[in-house]
């Protein structure tokens, strides 16, 4: 699953990007089709199937099919959350 966030939820992705304790706890999602965390307040979200697993330094890198796809029922008045230079932003500044 992936949950593209909106630009109003850098607490959320900075939450998401340490690996302290329970990430979902007080988190509000729902489950996709295929039982994966659908965000609430995302932006858009992808149900893939994992088709490749690349070693890239220090991470892994992973290749997937998408199987289903949605966007937050307000996506034309919502920004995606962007990270470029260090900081994060919607689409407006870039």
């Amino acid at each position: 699953m992936i949950n593209v966030l909106a630009a109003s939820q850098p607490d959320l992705c900075k939450r998401f990007a340490t690996v302290k304790g329970d990430r979902f706890e007080g988190v509000s999602h729902a489950e996709g089709d295929t039982g994966m965390s659908v965000l609430d307040g995302a932006f858009a979200w992808f149900e893939c199937h994992n088709r490749s697993r690349y070693d890239g330094g220090d991470h892994v890198i992973f290749v997937g099919e998408v199987e289903r796809c949605g966007v937050h029922e307000n996506a034309a008045e919502i920004q995606p959350l962007v990270f470029q230079g260090g900081q994060f932003h919607g689409l407006d500044p870039l």
